[in-house]
Parts: structure tokens; sequence; C-alpha cells
């Protein structure tokens, strides 16, 4: 992993307010991350045994879809969202995860207009956060999707327990 020079860290920490250090030092990381991006997913692929989650969701009544919205402004997928919505086969809905690149406030913001993109097109969606009790659901466990669309697989945008190496036992899309 390539690291900053000590001095170039020191010396964007003494000039720039902490906002804008987060958020840069969360970007350079990203870019970091996005390095590793094909090893990643060659690593996931080969750790999950995505053929055996084809042949029991084949055998399934109904498959599970979740779409992991983190940044509505950004979500591609509702053209598909649609098609699974039609076909009886399929209960799709949006899980609204956490975009943790800009810290805490907007990430809250961020959340409200994913809500209210999803109430405004009827989609069926869960949150992931709970505003009255500051706890995260645990989606593995309490939802266990058969399927996941991913829009932004990448390691550092969302928290840990909604990244995609958690989902062993769900069908991965990204």
């Amino acid at each position: 992993k390539m690291q900053l020079p000590h001095f170039l860290k020191t010396f964007l920490k003494a000039i720039l307010p902490k906002s804008v250090q987060d958020m840069l030092f969360r970007y350079y990381n990203q870019l970091n991350y996005s390095k590793n991006y094909k090893k990643t997913i060659k690593a996931t692929y080969e750790s999950f045994n995505y053929e055996n989650t084809i042949k029991s969701l084949k055998a399934k009544e109904k498959v599970t879809v979740a779409f992991f919205m983190e940044d509505c402004t950004s979500w591609k997928l509702a053209t598909l969202y649609d098609l699974f919505q039609k076909d009886a086969k399929f209960k799709p809905f949006i899980v609204i995860i956490p975009y943790i690149v800009y810290g805490e406030k907007r990430m809250l913001d961020m959340f409200s207009k994913c809500e209210s993109l999803c109430k405004e097109r009827g989609y069926d969606y869960v949150l992931t956060y709970n505003k009255e009790s500051n706890t995260w659901r645990d989606v593995r466990n309490e939802i266990s999707p058969d399927v996941i669309f991913f829009s932004k697989p990448w390691e550092g945008l969302t928290k840990d327990e909604y990244f995609i190496t958690n989902f062993p036992n769900s069908l991965n899309c990204y």
C-alpha cells in the first residue's frame, strides 16, 4: 500500500481544516483501494462458492434481491430494479447503506436523500441506520439477501459490515 510521505502529511495537516483533511485522506485511501480492486474481486470470487449459490437460487420459489444504495445521486440501477419488480419470482428491495467518505453529517444527509428517492419512486426499502437508538442493522443475519447488487463495491466507501466480502452466502453483483 502506497503511503503519503510524512512531510507532506504533516504539511497538509498544518494548513488544511480538519474536514478537508479527512476528505482528502479518505479520497487518497480510496485510490489505494481501487488499485487492488481486481485482486479483491478475484479473491472474493474464489472464496465464495458461487456455483452452489446459483444452483440453490434456481430451486427457490422466491428470490430476495437487495440493491445496496449508498449514494442516490449516482445510483444507476432503477431499470434493473423495475425488471425484477415485474417478475413474480423475485422480491427486490433497496438497502440504504452508509456512505462514509465525507463524514457523519454528509452521510446522514445522503441517508435522508436516498430514503426520499425510494419513497418518491415507490421502492421497497430498508434503512440500515436507526437514528433513535443510534444502531446499525445487521443485513447479513437479519435479512440475508439471496442476491445483492453493489453500485460501488470498493472498500472504504461504506462500513465494513456492508462490504461485499461480508456476504459469502449471497450472489454478489457489481
